[in-house]
């Protein structure tokens, strides 16, 4: 479940992100925007809402594929029609290698933390 402070939530994603677990991970993040939803206010059609940050930590995922990464771009575009801007932090070096050579990069790489040594 996502942890909400005053000006972030953070969101831990763990396991396996392959082609045999997305399964697995559809139903985690289904319950992750649930609790959202139902933590925001209904911000989304007001003018100039506030963005909420949200903390991704990826350092749980133990593998990542295609599947999963599909799925990844498919929770970025949710978490941003909900008014939250995630963030990726804590990314392992193999995970960001898989996200570039699979070529999501471009969806996924805009939102990792460059501050903490990621790309």
């Amino acid at each position: 479940m996502p942890q909400k402070t005053a000006d972030k939530i953070v969101i831990t994603l763990n396991g396996d992100w392959s082609m045999n677990g997305v399964n697995h991970q559809i139903r985690n993040l289904v319950e992750v925007l649930e609790t959202i939803s139902n933590s925001l206010p209904d911000t989304k059609y007001q003018a100039g809402a506030a963005e909420k940050r949200s903390e991704v930590v990826m350092t749980g995922i133990d593998e990542l594929d295609v599947s999963g990464c599909q799925l990844l771009t498919i929770f970025v575009q949710l978490l941003k029609q909900k008014g939250v801007m995630p963030l990726f932090t804590d990314v392992p070096d193999q995970i960001r290698e898989k996200i570039q050579v699979f070529g999501f990069d471009r969806e996924l790489g805009t939102h990792f933390n460059t501050l903490q040594g990621c790309v």
